[in-house]
């Protein structure tokens, strides 16, 4: 069961009628939507605690709708797709007829920037780019903050109580294109803010003639908030890093050595050196060894890795 949902002879009923629209916050357009009323501040009984529940819940069309035989008392509209960092909408308060707007704050879509530098901080606006892994991870709607969802007085064993969830994902092309920075660095595409659904994400990995890759992993978390920044340095010194025990270079024997800095959201009060918080993450592949992750920062010697055989450790020096 998803938290604040009761069954249907545990919600009561009442004399008074809601009539509910929506409209977009920052249009004014009418908005279709699907809507969670929570009831507030019911008394517990011998079931149920005290608490908040969703009286009711439905897709609310452009037009509106209405409402009937709700108990007495003060109610929430959880709008499912507005941002999940909207501010609160305020308390309805019905002891007869009412008739309310909500104006929901629906998730907004920013551009999604990334900043490269070397090593020593020299700007780099010339790469080739492809598009990553995205998609949404999908939940069930969170409580409002202000809500204290009611819960059995008895646990019940055989319901659980929970988010729900899952996720849905897409590829888009993974064919790398030639990319140019501008004055706000490489310019990868857009990001859409999470809401009370789902957290959006998407993946970029840039690529340089000698360095490293660039991995830009945005969330709609971090939509709006700053430009990605990052580092790239010669994958050279890192693949002669990496020795089996017998002490030829991995390379020679076959493995398969990667390396991608992974880029860090820079915001407006963040210093301007905040992509030397960027990590690389090394990834090392040799059938019949264990595979090897590693991380370092720029500014330390590339580390000595040596591959262990299955199943054993391996060694950073």
């Amino acid at each position: 069961m998803i938290a604040g949902e009761l069954p249907e002879d545990a919600l009561g009923t009442g004399p008074c009628e809601l009539f509910l629209n929506l409209v977009d916050d920052s249009t004014g357009a009418p908005l279709a939507a699907k809507v969670r009323l929570w009831r507030l501040g019911v008394p517990e009984d011998e079931r149920w605690t005290a608490g908040d529940h969703v009286q009711k819940k439905g897709n609310v069309p452009a037009e509106g709708i209405r409402w009937s035989a709700l108990p007495a008392g003060r109610y929430l509209v959880q709008v499912d797709a507005q941002r999940r960092a909207a501010a609160a909408i305020p308390v309805v308060a019905l002891d007869r007829a009412a008739s309310v707007t909500v104006r929901a704050q629906m998730p907004r879509t920013f551009p999604v920037r990334v900043i490269v530098c070397d090593a020593f901080g020299g700007r780099i606006d010339s790469a080739s780019v492809k598009r990553g892994a995205g998609g949404s991870s999908l939940r069930s709607p969170r409580p409002p903050v202000a809500v204290v969802p009611r819960r059995p007085r008895v646990e019940d064993t055989s319901a659980t109580f929970g988010m729900g969830g899952g996720s849905s994902s897409f590829f888009t092309s993974r064919r790398a294109t030639p990319i140019v920075g501008g004055p706000d660095g490489f310019e990868l595409g857009t990001i859409t803010e999470g809401s009370n659904e789902g957290e959006p994400r998407a993946t970029w990995t840039l690529s340089f003639a000698e360095g490293c890759n660039v991995d830009v992993r945005a969330v709609g978390e971090e939509a709006g908030k700053g430009t990605y920044v990052a580092f790239t340095e010669p994958l050279a010194p890192i693949v002669a890093g990496v020795h089996l025990p017998d002490g030829r270079l991995a390379a020679d024997a076959g493995a398969k050595v990667t390396a991608a800095c992974i880029a860090v959201l820079r915001g407006p009060t963040d210093p301007a050196d905040r992509w030397r918080d960027a990590v690389v993450e090394v990834r090392v592949a040799l059938g019949g060894f264990l595979d090897a992750t590693f991380e370092h920062r720029v500014g330390e010697s590339p580390p000595q890795i040596v591959m262990a055989a299955a199943g054993a450790e391996f060694e950073v020096k």
